[in-house]
């Protein structure tokens, strides 16, 4: 019966901490619900933050693993994205490792990529009052 009870215990202590690391932690979430031989890692390459340090341009590589390829992001977040409720999004998504070049003028973030270097899978043009616009050039 202890045996049982101290189980019971154990497996509450445990999801009340996956729980918890989902919540804090949106990017561990894959680990915590089966995912865990499935999971990317970033890497970042380059941070910019905007004129006013409201916002931050980040260039990071996603590797999956052998069997996809990588895929580089450009994510505009809150300075401080540890704080409860920090805004973030991805606004540009491009297969293979690419070099993007990057240049904030007042609210607007430019981004330079090269064309022939991937597909693009996503291009956001505003978000959240921040524009962004997107010109192709030969790879560096």
């Amino acid at each position: 019966m202890q045996i049982r009870r101290n189980a019971l215990v154990l497996i509450g202590v445990l999801l009340l901490g996956s729980a918890f690391l989902v919540v804090s932690r949106p990017r561990w979430s894959p680990l915590l619900l089966g995912r865990f031989l499935f999971t990317c890692r970033d890497e970042v390459n380059q941070e910019m933050p905007s004129r006013g340090g409201e916002y931050v341009a980040r260039v990071y590589e996603r590797d999956c693993g052998a069997t996809t390829r990588f895929s580089t992001y450009l994510e505009l977040r809150a300075p401080r994205p540890w704080l409860f409720g920090a805004k973030t999004q991805e606004v540009f998504v491009q297969e293979n490792r690419c070099t993007i070049g990057l240049t904030w003028t007042g609210d607007t973030l430019q981004v330079a990529y090269p064309q022939s270097c991937g597909k693009v899978f996503r291009r956001i043009d505003s978000w959240s009052g921040i524009h962004v616009k997107f010109k192709t050039n030969p790879p560096w």
